[in-house]
């Protein structure tokens, strides 16, 4: 039996969403445009999850907060039961890097002790399910592309999450 519970809320970039259960929130879904196609996503991804009212209400809060343009606080537990060793290594490090801040793949690898595993980093970050709680979009390439970002509206959203922080990005 599921026992998640979801919710999904209206930001200046579009609908986001969350999802979370007994051992912490389980994946928040970055805006985009179309509510009903988030809401299928959410369903078919954690399928059984009750949609309304949320124990993570205080994250919501603090999302709906940053994609108004303020400095959130998150202090929501994270349901890390599914992630590999490596991938909580590389999304701890991640979480360090300051609001409106950028680092580079290698930047993370190295910070991970393991500084050619550039791409592995990568691949850790895109599936990272606490975007923003954990600030993927932050990570860039050493030449300063954007590399990638596996959200609805990839590069396009990850630019401006970084705008919205104040970072310097080339266009």
């Amino acid at each position: 039996m599921n026992t998640s519970t979801a919710c999904c809320f209206l930001t200046p970039f579009g609908w986001a969403g969350i999802v979370g259960g007994a051992a912490g929130l389980q994946r928040i879904y970055l805006p985009e445009p179309d509510r009903s196609a988030l809401l299928e996503r959410m369903a078919g991804q954690f399928p059984g999850t009750g949609f309304g009212e949320t124990a993570f209400k205080k994250t919501v809060r603090e999302l709906q907060k940053y994609f108004n343009g303020g400095v959130p606080c998150f202090d929501c537990p994270l349901d890390l039961a599914p992630a590999t060793r490596f991938q909580k290594k590389v999304w701890q490090a991640a979480s360090a890097i300051a609001y409106g801040q950028m680092r580079t793949y290698g930047w993370l690898a190295r910070a991970i002790g393991n500084p050619r595993a550039m791409r592995a980093v990568g691949t850790a970050l895109g599936r990272n399910p606490f975007p923003i709680v954990i600030p993927c979009h932050r990570v860039i390439r050493e030449d300063g592309g954007m590399g990638g970002f596996s959200a609805v509206r990839g590069i396009e959203l990850k630019k401006s999450l970084l705008r919205l922080e104040g970072a310097s990005i080339e266009e």
